[in-house]
């Protein structure tokens, strides 16, 4: 697996920057030679954040961790990706049968760590969406406490979903009709 390692606002050691390669290049098991990494590493306000991105063909993979030590934002991070290609695995294995993902023993994983459920719909709820601006939908999302809210927009009378971002801004997905 090729693997490019960027900063964003920091220096890093070559120390660090060969142990987030080598973490990376440990993808390689479940992959052929045409999957291409990176990794981002940079710091802000004192958290050190490990984002890790493996693109294979049509798919890709993506994980960001954060922590007090950049080593660890690491580890977390890939942890977080493998969990992701064994949740996916079938899926993965069954669309790339022909282009070279790697067969792997699922017993020796599960072994290894918890059992992997597969996610089911385990809540339904049904409200009425009534109209408002978009300032008034983001004051109802902080008074509930949710990180989204769907809602009518007034303005163009289209159902939107406003949700909260990680930067502590917000943002808005627009339906068309």
């Amino acid at each position: 697996m090729k693997v490019l390692v960027r900063t964003k606002g920091t220096e890093v050691t070559d120390p660090l920057r060969n142990y987030a390669e080598s973490k990376l290049q440990t993808m390689d098991k479940y992959f052929d030679d045409d999957a291409e990494g990176s990794v981002l590493l940079r710091v802000e306000s004192g958290i050190h954040i490990a984002e890790l991105n493996v693109h294979y063909h049509s798919f890709f993979l993506r994980s960001e961790q954060r922590s007090d030590d950049m080593y660890l934002s690491i580890d977390r991070a890939l942890d977080s990706l493998e969990k992701q290609y064994l949740k996916h695995k079938e899926k993965l294995d069954h669309k790339h049968r022909s282009r070279g993902v790697k067969k792997i023993n699922m017993e020796v994983f599960q072994k290894e760590s918890e059992p992997i459920e597969e996610p089911g719909i385990i809540r339904r709820k049904s409200f009425q969406l009534k109209p408002m601006s978009e300032e008034e939908a983001v004051m109802q999302m902080d008074m509930l406490g949710h990180t989204f809210f769907v809602f009518t927009n007034a303005a163009s009378g289209n159902v939107n979903v406003i949700y909260a971002r990680k930067d502590g801004q917000y943002g808005i997905i627009e339906s068309e009709q």
